[in-house]
């Protein structure tokens, strides 16, 4: 017996028939809502944007705190500010705005001539986390994490000599970053240049 297809274009489908032989009979899909679910093949889920806080402005603390200081992209987590922290009183906080984003402390200083300068900072972190200080002045001069490993009691004192700058004026910047984003407030109980 001799089967022959038809083949019927609708739309833009193609419908097959054929004269109902066995050997021939071409078996339609089910419509798209009936067919069988197929495992679907895994895929890396797209990377997330950093997470990001809200901006704070902390001029007001740091005028208290630090006089000639600026700030800028401060987070809001972790009540930033002053308050005392950590056995110390009158402790200015600040949290970055995102894990790719630090908070930034800074001020120009005119370095005198002839004299010995020194950039003095005590620093904590919050019992729970660490955080990364950078300090920078037309270069990197410190990169460490504060942190259980590196503080005595929850704090550092860090001196960072500024002579190398005499008879310039630079921009000083502190730098809070993060440093896997838990619990990274930086904790400031002074920031003194002498």
């Amino acid at each position: 017996m001799l089967c022959k297809a038809v083949y019927l274009a609708l739309g833009s489908a193609i419908v097959v028939t054929t004269c109902g032989c066995p050997a021939d009979r071409i078996h339609p899909e089910p419509p798209a809502s009936e067919s069988p679910q197929k495992p679907m093949a895994e895929s890396t889920p797209p990377p997330q944007a950093p997470r990001e806080s809200t901006r704070v402005d902390l001029s007001a603390a740091l005028s208290a705190f630090a006089p000639g200081w600026m700030a800028k992209d401060c987070g809001a987590e972790m009540s930033p500010g002053i308050r005392d922290e950590r056995g110390k009183q009158n402790v200015l906080v600040t949290h970055p705005l995102s894990e790719t984003m630090p908070c930034v402390l800074g001020r120009r200083v005119d370095i005198v001539p002839d004299k010995q300068t020194t950039l003095r900072l005590v620093v904590g972190h919050h019992p729970e986390g660490d955080w990364l200080l950078i300090v920078t002045a037309d270069r990197e001069l410190v990169r460490q994490v504060i942190g259980k490993e590196t503080t005595t009691d929850g704090w550092a004192s860090i001196d960072v000599d500024l002579s190398e700058y005499a008879g310039r004026i630079i921009t000083l910047q502190l730098i809070n970053a993060a440093n896997g984003w838990s619990h990274e407030a930086a904790y400031w109980a002074r920031i003194a240049i002498e």
